[in-house]
């Protein structure tokens, strides 16, 4: 036992002081990229951080759009594997689970499968990561809703 913490104290000391020179070469280095490079580094005065970060007129800021609604025949239905995807969760929601979790390729339609759930329910939130993906997705839950919806960015 006592061989082993010697040991292992050797060793911790050669890591130690390893650690210590590569700090010291680091700093070496630092200082001296730095004395040579001193124009890299500036800072900016807080007028200078508002003038970049905030428009500087109003013809700056983006357009608000609005895209009326597309009109797409009512007789929309769910695809085979929609609808098999529909039946597996209502059987979840028949045996009183909370949650579920549907997996499906790319291209197979989670977004309106989705939507088709969601047509039971008086209200419900779609998150996604993306706003391409949000703004996709309220076309498809308008559609298969047949009533506007909305985006809420945050």
């Amino acid at each position: 036992m006592n061989q082993l913490k010697h040991s292992l104290n050797c060793s911790t000391q050669i890591t130690r002081k390893r650690c210590l020179e590569s700090l010291k070469t680091y700093q070496k280095e630092y200082d001296y990229f730095h004395t040579e490079h001193a124009d890299l580094l500036t800072t900016w005065t807080k007028k200078e951080e508002i003038e970049l970060t905030l428009p500087s007129e109003e013809n700056d800021l983006p357009e608000e759009t609005y895209d009326p609604p597309v009109v797409y025949p009512a007789d929309f239905e769910p695809r085979q594997a929609q609808t098999e995807a529909l039946a597996a969760l209502q059987s979840t929601i028949a045996e009183e689970y909370k949650k579920a979790m549907v997996v499906m390729a790319t291209g197979l339609g989670k977004t309106y499968l989705a939507a088709f759930f969601a047509q039971q329910y008086k209200k419900i939130l779609f998150i996604a990561h993306r706003e391409e993906i949000l703004i996709q997705a309220k076309k498809s839950f308008e559609l298969i809703l047949n009533q506007p919806g909305g985006l809420f960015y945050g």
